[in-house]
């Protein structure tokens, strides 16, 4: 079970955990007298605890998250966690999107609500348009909790693909007192990982405080060539304003630079075995490979696997992105029975997704392979506005959310030389490339709710609303370069960034 509630049946109403005692904050002791007992005095204590879920929901805590190594994915900790829930990678802390698959009772990702602190998140995809995986956003030290509908989706969720339920992330504020904390991890395959936070304390009369933080984590891929090198930054500011609410600025970075893992059928796995990947550094093999995916012939040692499975034997593939994520919270009580809750933020994310494409031809070289690269853009901003009603047994909500999301992906070219590959991971410019197509698309979303949740015993509530939801795109492919790219054999080939990946 994913929470726990332990009472006392002396004071059934509270937990264990709020019978303490503020003045001295010394756990009470219900029984406790301070009179010794006579000898033919009997006592009966009594105790009782009891684990219970609230409906569809699930509650992970941070003492949960601190049972994984540190940096491992929330996603991961809710496949590893929770019934009905499914996860898997390629890597051992399930940062690597572009193989990475989650199933809540067998809605994937893009069926799903994603939201940190009211942001937001869109879908947890490889090459995501409208939105920021959560490994990305947020530093998993930072996370102080998550919760799992596994129902429908909550209605006040801003979210486009609520199909199968909602999954909310929240960030631990900044502590009171000042200090910082460290941490080291050290493992197989040249694993590291360092976090460092700073927290300031409360710095005047007001109650501001903040802190800032930093992660890194590194490894090699534990099969064939290549790296994996994460870095992130996160930094949240907290005003009280005075007694009636809060105001949180948040700004998180993050820097993903990876090399991926090649996708394997069942039946390259079966007759290959589960180490079979990319053939980087072997750069004369995989042009023999590229020839015969052009030729229609299979290489000696293949004998069995197809000519399309032929062509996944890239030379590398490998991607960069940057991601930008801010964010302005306003919660305020404005009366005894109305508390009003106001989230503005904005992304800007950007990277290159690279892959050999073995059905293309660099043309200067006659090289029977090039590498395909894909500029992709993101820019989001928004906002959520929403009102919590307490009307007698009555629980009202209430609000809306709008964002513009602004997508583009123009796919780029470069090209092979005899004796030397491509240089992927290193920042590879427009101005090197040749570019094949540029689609770009902008979408604004509208979403109002109204819900109410009657409580009609303690721990027995009714619950019924309506969500209404609008989106508008427009956009398209602005080049097509198709035409005049028959020296690179576009027509031959497939977009080089569909590559399949298993675990």
């Amino acid at each position: 079970m994913s929470t726990a509630l332990a009472a006392d049946v002396k004071n059934p109403g509270k937990s264990v955990a709020e019978q303490v005692v503020p003045s001295t904050g010394k756990q009470k002791t219900p029984h406790a007298r301070t009179t010794p007992l006579k000898p033919s005095t009997e006592t009966l204590q009594v105790s009782s605890a009891r684990v219970r879920t609230h409906g569809a929901e699930q509650a992970i805590t941070r003492d949960t998250l601190n049972k994984f190594v540190s940096g491992t994915s929330p996603l991961q900790v809710l496949g590893q966690t929770t019934p009905g829930v499914n996860f898997g990678s390629d890597d051992a802390f399930g940062l690597d999107t572009y193989a990475n698959a989650l199933y809540v009772r067998g809605f994937n990702e893009s069926q799903i609500g994603f939201t940190l602190d009211g942001i937001p998140l869109g879908e947890q995809r490889y090459q995501v348009w409208n939105g920021l995986s959560i490994d990305q956003a947020q530093i998993q030290e930072n996370i102080s909790g998550m919760t799992l509908s596994q129902g429908a989706g909550a209605l006040e969720t801003p979210s486009a693909q609520t199909l199968g339920g909602a999954i909310a992330f929240t960030t631990s504020n900044p502590a009171d007192k000042a200090g910082g904390r460290i941490g080291q991890t050290f493992g197989s395959y040249n694993m590291f990982r360092t976090f460092a936070r700073v927290d300031s304390g409360v710095l005047n009369s007001t109650g501001t405080k903040f802190y800032a933080a930093y992660a890194r984590t590194a490894q090699n891929l534990w099969k064939g060539y290549g790296d994996q090198d994460d870095q992130q930054v996160n930094f949240k500011l907290v005003q009280p304003i005075k007694d009636i609410g809060s105001i949180t600025a948040v700004f998180d970075y993050s820097n993903f630079t990876q090399y991926a893992y090649m996708g394997l059928t069942k039946s390259m796995w079966e007759k290959l075995g589960r180490n079979t990947t990319y053939l980087k550094p072997n750069y004369a093999l995989a042009k023999e490979y590229a020839a015969g995916v052009h030729s229609g012939t299979i290489p000696p040692g293949l004998q069995g696997i197809t000519s399309s499975e032929l062509g996944d034997f890239a030379y590398d593939a490998a991607r960069v992105q940057r991601n930008y994520l801010s964010a302005v919270t306003g919660n305020f009580q404005i009366f005894p029975n109305v508390n009003m809750n106001t989230v503005a933020y904005a992304q800007v994310s950007s990277g290159n997704y690279d892959g050999t494409n073995p059905f293309l031809t660099s043309p200067t070289s006659g090289v029977p392979m090039a590498l395909g690269s894909g500029h992709i853009g993101v820019r989001r901003i928004g906002f959520t506005h929403g009102y919590k009603i307490k009307a007698g047994n009555n629980l009202i909500s209430t609000g809306l959310w709008y964002e513009n999301d602004s997508f583009s992906y123009p796919m780029r070219l470069y090209e092979d030389g005899i004796d030397a590959a491509h240089a992927s991971k290193s920042g590879l410019l427009a101005s090197q490339a040749t570019t094949w197509f540029n689609d770009a698309f902008s979408t604004n979303t509208f979403q109002f709710y109204l819900q109410d949740t009657y409580h009609i015993r303690p721990h027995m509530t009714f619950t019924a609303g309506f969500r209404s939801l609008l989106q508008d795109t427009h956009g398209g492919t602005s080049i097509d370069n198709s035409a005049s790219l028959s020296a690179w054999n576009v027509e031959g080939s497939k977009n080089p960034l569909a590559l399949s990946c298993s675990v």
